[in-house]
C-alpha cells in the first residue's frame, strides 16, 4: 500500500511504503476526523544547566488546544473511532522514566 509523505513543507507529495511513524501520525491527527485545530504545541524558553537558554516544543494535552471544532469538513473517519484510536495508542505506549545505566563491579 502506497501512503502519502511529505520531506517538508517546500517539497512535493511523494508516495511510498507507510512507515509505522507516518501511520501513526495520521492515526492521532484530528484533522482526519473531520476536526479543524489550532495550539497543539506550545513554545517554551527555558534556562539549561548553564544558564543557557533553550527552545523546545511541548505538545498540549487535547483540553488546553486554543481551538478545536469537531465536524469542521468532512473526515476519513468519525470523532468517536479517533478518540478510541488515541486510546488503544495511549495504552500502547509505555513510557520509562531516564534510569543511569549500572555501574559495573
Amino acid at each position: 500500500m502506497k501512503f502519502p509523505l511529505w520531506l517538508n513543507a517546500r517539497t512535493e507529495l511523494r508516495w511510498g511504503e507507510a512507515s509505522y511513524h507516518a501511520i501513526h501520525s495520521v492515526l492521532g491527527n484530528p484533522v482526519y476526523a473531520g476536526a479543524y485545530v489550532y495550539g497543539k504545541y506550545r513554545r517554551e524558553t527555558v534556562l539549561d544547566e548553564t544558564g543557557a537558554r533553550c527552545k523546545r516544543i511541548r505538545k498540549l494535552p487535547m483540553e488546553d488546544w486554543q481551538v478545536l471544532i469537531k465536524d469542521h469538513h468532512q473526515g476519513y473517519i468519525d470523532w468517536p473511532t479517533f478518540e478510541a484510536n488515541r486510546e488503544r495508542m495511549a495504552a500502547n505506549t509505555q513510557p520509562r522514566t531516564h534510569a543511569k545505566a549500572q555501574e559495573q563491579a
